[in-house]
């Protein structure tokens, strides 16, 4: 909890990347906006706020989930390419079942991490057996229930805020989610109008920052 003096009126903490937060932003109607965002969206609101800041609030690990009973604990980054784009198709060339893969992450609409996985495909064709999910919850929920799934979403929230006894994490190159070199971390920012008056605001940025 920051202190009570800190509070600014208006804060924004919006769960997709799209334009609606920087909008905000743009025309005022909020004083600060967290989000993961790709850089072409930036653009136009660098245009309209030529003094907009854009802070490292954290990093945010993007995690790989398969259910609870498949026997592959590890995939190297290479490998989780090569499943979405279809050069590897079945589980048992990874040392699990005679069983097909199904690929699942968020659509870049719906969620940060959504935008996220779309940075790690980026010009890359995915699958056939690919398919998208419109919320966090369903993507746990169809893991738990799909014994052939891979799925990604952030690690924070399948770690804190809606775990399912029937998904389980993989390491990625041996790394877990909280190993600073593990291979998919993303920043999540703060971003405000660095000329915005309010001392308020530029406190609570300034508290957030600290450890």
């Amino acid at each position: 909890m920051f202190p009570r003096e800190l509070f600014v009126e208006h804060v924004s903490l919006d769960k997709t990347y799209n334009a609606k937060g920087l909008d905000d932003l743009m025309n005022g109607r909020i004083d600060l906006f967290v989000s993961y965002t790709k850089e072409d969206k930036l653009e136009e609101v660098q245009s309209r706020v030529p003094l907009l800041k854009k802070v490292v609030l954290l990093y945010d690990p993007l995690a790989f989930y398969v259910h609870a009973d498949n026997k592959v604990r590890d995939l190297s980054a290479a490998q989780i390419r090569d499943i979405y784009t279809g050069k590897i198709q079945n589980w048992k060339e990874l040392g699990d079942s005679d069983e097909t893969i199904t690929t699942y992450h968020l659509t870049s609409r719906a969620n940060v991490s959504g935008a996220a996985f779309d940075n790690i495909v980026s010009g890359i064709h995915l699958d056939a057996n690919h398919q998208e999910r419109d919320s966090m919850p369903e993507i746990v929920d169809t893991v738990a229930d799909d014994s052939s799934a891979l799925a990604n979403i952030f690690w924070s929230y399948e770690a804190k805020m809606y775990a399912n006894k029937n998904t389980r994490l993989i390491t990625v190159d041996g790394k877990n989610c909280k190993d600073k070199d593990y291979p998919f971390l993303f920043p999540i920012y703060m971003f405000y109008d660095g000329a915005n008056p309010k001392q308020q605001l530029h406190q609570l940025v300034q508290y957030l920052q600290s450890e």
